[in-house]
């Protein structure tokens, strides 16, 4: 049983956030920006629900790297992290388990940050802090 919430979260902060640039995949191109990077990350049984009829909830992950550019780049970043997180840790009950700047070393003038989120979800799709 593989059970994902990946592309609801997607849609969710696209609706949510009109002027950022939501994408499932890093680009092959430079995005617009500010530019929000939605992935899924592992999905594995969750041990302790397998009874006889197999897998009951899946552990799961989504990683979130949000990327801006110019004078207020830092402040931008840091205020749709916190809607994102809002949204993640408030609305659809998952754990933060990273939220920090990542060196960009790439191009300096592009600030990046990252969020990742932790979750138990059963087979109707609730949600539940790990």
């Amino acid at each position: 049983m593989i059970v994902s919430v990946v592309n609801e979260v997607l849609d969710r902060i696209k609706t949510d956030n009109p002027t950022l640039n939501v994408l499932p995949a890093f680009p092959d191109t430079i995005p617009n920006f500010p530019c929000a990077v939605v992935e899924e990350g592992n999905i594995q049984a969750h041990e302790e629900s397998i009874d006889s009829s197999g897998e009951t909830h899946n552990n799961g992950s989504i990683n979130i790297e949000i990327f801006t550019k110019g004078y207020l780049k830092m402040t931008n970043a840091k205020k749709i992290s916190i809607g994102i997180d809002g949204l993640m840790s408030g609305e659809y009950g998952m754990k933060r388990t990273i939220g920090q700047p990542i060196p960009n070393f790439a191009d300096s003038e592009i600030y990046r940050y990252k969020l990742t989120y932790s979750y138990v979800i059963n087979k109707s799709k609730t949600i539940y802090r790990r």
